[in-house]
């Protein structure tokens, strides 16, 4: 939502700025949220560090209540409630929610040839043909637009920033993993290690914003921090307990960071170049 809004408000050759700010706050966040769940964990419990979120999310909501005033346009509360693609949110869901819950049972609690496992992940596909229907065929305003993801720009845009996101969420989940389960270290010195990674990401980020601001001009960028991408999670492959100097650990964070903090920014813009104005919402 904040990134629709933004969008709504800003002028295109400075969205890439805007979201380069949003970013380093994101990183910030990320920062700090690494080490400090991981001091949670270690002296007063794993659950103050969802505990913890509550009343910051409290004052989040209130700050957006009273400083966030956006003409929501013409129309009745009920006839934009109408609107909403109510199918199309609920089998998306659902899709989802059966191919992860196949997904993690499957080699873990359960062999990848029980029922739960090859059941669910059917079930899940079959809901996903469901939503594709709906979004072609029934859906007033699609909640993921055929007309929009197949389309050359927005469609390949969309592929990168999945491949992006894959890459940098498995980052973020394995390498606590791998202080904890092979290096033994603590859960937050596990955690600090993600500090270069957000950091790099949002300064890209930014500093990518601005060079688009200022010239134009972002395919050249877009290969180089897609290179990044790849570069930054195969250095990662080659660590080994005992024989990786410690500097690597954190040198081989920045790649990776740097080429997703820079990928998503500059493919919003590129999306957003790409599509009318009406469809800006959905295909964000």
């Amino acid at each position: 939502m904040s990134s629709i809004v933004t969008s709504d408000l800003i002028p295109i050759r400075q969205r890439g700025t805007y979201q380069g700010l949003g970013n380093v706050v994101y990183a910030m966040g990320a920062a700090i949220g690494g080490p400090l769940g991981g001091l949670l964990g270690d002296t007063i419990g794993w659950r103050w560090a969802f505990l913890i979120q509550v009343p910051l999310c409290v004052v989040h909501f209130g700050v957006v209540a009273w400083k966030v005033n956006i003409p929501s346009g013409p129309g009745s509360v009920t006839e934009k409630i109408k609107r909403i693609d109510f199918l199309g949110s609920l089998t998306l869901v659902a899709s989802v929610a059966l191919l992860l819950v196949g997904l993690s049972l499957g080699g873990n609690e359960q062999p990848w040839s029980a029922p739960v496992v090859w059941g669910t992940i059917l079930a899940g596909l079959a809901v996903l043909a469901l939503f594709i229907f709906i979004e072609a065929k029934v859906a007033r305003e699609p909640l993921l637009a055929p007309h929009i993801l197949f389309s050359r720009t927005p469609g390949f845009v969309s592929l990168t920033n999945w491949f992006a996101s894959m890459a940098q969420f498995a980052i973020l989940y394995q390498v606590p993993l791998y202080f904890t389960a092979v290096e033994e270290t603590t859960t937050s010195y596990a955690g600090l290690h993600l500090i270069p990674n957000a950091v790099v990401a949002s300064t890209a980020s930014l500093l990518a914003g601005i060079y688009m601001a200022k010239t134009g001009r972002y395919r050249a960028m877009l290969v180089a921090f897609g290179a990044l991408g790849v570069v930054g999670p195969a250095t990662m492959c080659f660590w080994q307990r005992g024989k990786t100097a410690e500097a690597l650990y954190w040198v081989d964070m920045v790649p990776a960071g740097v080429g997703y903090g820079g990928i998503i920014t500059v493919t919003l813009v590129a999306l957003i170049s790409a599509i009318d104005a009406k469809d800006m919402a959905a295909a964000t």
